[in-house]
């Protein structure tokens, strides 16, 4: 599993100055070596599958869903900040923000279960906890509690789940629409 997610990968980031190849082997470097980010594609596939009404097929999504993509890339990007290869880590963030129109910073570590709308800014340092939700196009200039979701410019509380569960440990759901 850890070639075919380098493999396509790869290619949808791959551009004439940043071969595929190149890009296949890097990520082929980090997969295999963090069972941690292999355990989260596989509970973020279910979870994808599960959620998004225009999933087929785990095939499917694995190819073709976008916030799935998306969440992978930012996963090999923060494993490399994370060892020091912070110039890998930041091409592979402006890949991801060019091609999906998703932008996390590969040094960031948002809540588990969060759900990040296509086209949402987190200003600064900001801590995304468990189970938020961030609306589309908003821009999140402070903390957004855990279970809450939050939407605008800047971004309010528009809700609270009390006692709110997490159903998928480290899943982070980046939705392009």
């Amino acid at each position: 599993m850890e070639g075919a997610l380098a493999n396509s990968l790869s290619l949808k980031l791959s551009t004439s100055n940043l071969p595929s190849d190149t890009l296949y082997q890097l990520f082929f470097r980090v997969l295999p070596e963090d069972r941690e980010i292999m355990e989260a594609v596989i509970d973020d596939l279910r979870v994808v599958k599960q959620k998004n009404p225009a999933s087929i097929s785990h095939v499917q999504c694995f190819l073709k869903v976008k916030e799935f993509i998306a969440c992978q890339c930012y996963r090999i990007a923060h494993d490399l900040w994370a060892n020091g290869r912070k110039a890998s880590a930041v091409l592979i963030q402006n890949r991801v923000s060019e091609i999906f129109a998703t932008d996390i910073h590969p040094g960031g570590r948002v809540g588990d279960g969060v759900v990040i709308r296509a086209g949402t800014c987190a200003l600064g340092n900001i801590r995304v906890q468990n189970n938020a939700k961030i609306g589309a196009r908003s821009r999140v200039p402070k903390p957004v509690p855990a279970g809450s979701a939050t939407a605008g410019n800047p971004a309010r509380l528009i809700g609270v789940e009390v006692n709110a569960v997490r159903m998928v440990p480290k899943l982070i759901s980046v939705v392009s629409m």
